[in-house]
């Protein structure tokens, strides 16, 4: 006996047109497909439809986050072992216009869509790191952020945040008033005249200080050479007290002898007849203004 058709009112059939897209849920196996259009579809007894929708559209300049995306490899969806798209749980995806996409069982748009940020030559965005990555977008990129980061993107430009970012506030600088800035312009050369000023004074007193001391070193070498100049004259003065420069070799000599013979003290009678003692004459000599001396009852020798 053969087997009983189907009848009419087991069968459904769905017209889908151009991006539109529905979610079929298979009794059978437990599972929902999704079928894109344009197509028709005839639903049997365990075929359910569950859902129709317009693909969402994206324009140019605009911008959403998905949640949970599907798994792509080179473009490719992949499919599990059920026919059902493979999911990436937890994650988000940021797709940017112009697009138009069906949105797979399974993900969620976050949001709305919304325009990317246009930013002016004073604004900026701060943005937050959800999660750890590394940023290519940075000025010194490749730059490593960590979850909870906080930096700001600056104008001018367009901007739309990574799928591991998002945004805190838009920034704007504040201009002040005029009179605050003639304020501080006043300030600002208030200051440098003030540091000028003081440099200037910290020069004049290291110059006078550098002239004070070179007074006081050319005083002391003038004091010095004219100390010189009167030892030099006292010590001619002393030796031509002793008889001149002959005699005071002689006596240097026989002074000499007498030390080695009986000691510092002896008394030397210099060839001119004086006896002298040589130790005092030195001593005389190279002391504070002192004269030689002769021996007690010697009389000078005749010139």
């Amino acid at each position: 006996m053969p087997s009983a058709l189907p009848s009419t009112e087991a069968i459904q059939r769905i017209s889908l047109k151009n991006r539109e897209y529905a979610y079929i849920e298979d009794a059978n196996r437990g599972v929902v497909l999704m079928e894109v259009g344009p197509r028709v579809l005839t639903l049997e007894a365990h075929l359910t439809l569950v859902a129709k929708e317009r693909m969402v559209e994206v324009g140019a300049g605009n911008w959403c986050v998905v949640r949970n995306p599907v798994v792509r490899v080179d473009g490719q969806v992949v499919l599990d072992d059920f026919g059902q798209a493979r999911l990436a749980v937890g994650d988000r995806e940021v797709r940017v216009g112009p697009k138009v996409f069906p949105l797979y069982p399974g993900e969620e748009l976050e949001g709305d869509i919304v325009p990317e940020y246009v930013l002016g030559v004073s604004e900026a965005l701060r943005l937050r790191a959800l999660t750890a990555f590394t940023d290519a977008r940075a000025p010194d990129a490749p730059r490593r952020r960590e979850a909870g980061d906080e930096w700001l993107v600056r104008g001018p430009g367009r901007y739309v945040p990574d799928e591991s970012v998002t945004v805190v506030s838009l920034e704007k600088a504040r201009v002040e008033s005029e009179e605050a800035l003639a304020r501080a312009e006043s300030d600002a050369r208030a200051s440098r005249i003030r540091s000028e000023a003081e440099l200037e004074r910290e020069r004049l007193t290291t110059q006078m200080a550098l002239e004070r001391q070179q007074r006081l070193n050319d005083l002391e070498v003038e004091r010095q050479s004219r100390l010189a100049e009167v030892e030099a004259s006292q010590f001619r003065q002393r030796v031509e007290a002793l008889g001149g420069g002959e005699n005071f070799v002689k006596a240097v000599a026989a002074q000499a002898q007498a030390a080695v013979v009986g000691g510092l003290d002896k008394v030397v009678f210099l060839p001119s007849g004086s006896n002298l003692n040589l130790f005092d004459a030195m001593q005389g000599l190279l002391g504070p203004g002192g004269a030689p001396r002769l021996n007690p009852g010697a009389e000078r020798p005749d010139p």
